[in-house]
C-alpha cells in the first residue's frame, strides 16, 4: 500500500514559501503519516498531533509539524484500489487553523 498525494494551488504556494528547515520538518512529517496509512487500521504517530479540524467542515484534519507549523488535509477518493489518497488543503503555520 502506497498513499497517494495532491495539493492545492494554494498548498502548492504556502509549502514554497516555508523556511527550508520547516518544509524539512513537514516533509517528514509526510513521512510519518504515510506510515500511519500503511497500517491496518490506519493509525497516527502521536508526534503529528491529528485532530478534526471542526470550523473547515466535515472530514477536514489538521497535522503539526515542527516550530509551530500546522497543515489541513482530508483523506480524499481512492485513485489506486486499496490505496489512501490524502488532499493538502493548507500549509503554514497557526495561523491557518485559526
Amino acid at each position: 500500500m502506497s498513499p497517494t498525494f495532491e495539493a492545492s494551488a494554494a498548498a502548492r504556494r504556502a509549502y514554497d514559501k516555508l523556511p527550508r528547515r520547516q518544509q524539512d520538518a513537514f516533509d517528514r512529517a509526510v513521512n510519518l503519516l504515510v506510515a500511519g496509512l500503511r497500517e491496518n487500521p490506519p493509525s497516527y504517530h502521536p508526534a503529528l498531533r491529528i485532530k478534526r479540524h471542526q470550523s473547515s467542515g466535515p472530514g477536514v484534519y489538521e497535522l503539526s509539524f515542527g516550530d509551530g507549523g500546522r497543515a489541513l488535509f482530508r483523506r480524499g477518493e481512492e485513485i489506486r484500489a486499496s490505496d489512501p489518497h490524502v488532499e493538502w488543503l493548507a500549509i503554514g503555520d497557526h495561523k491557518i487553523v485559526e
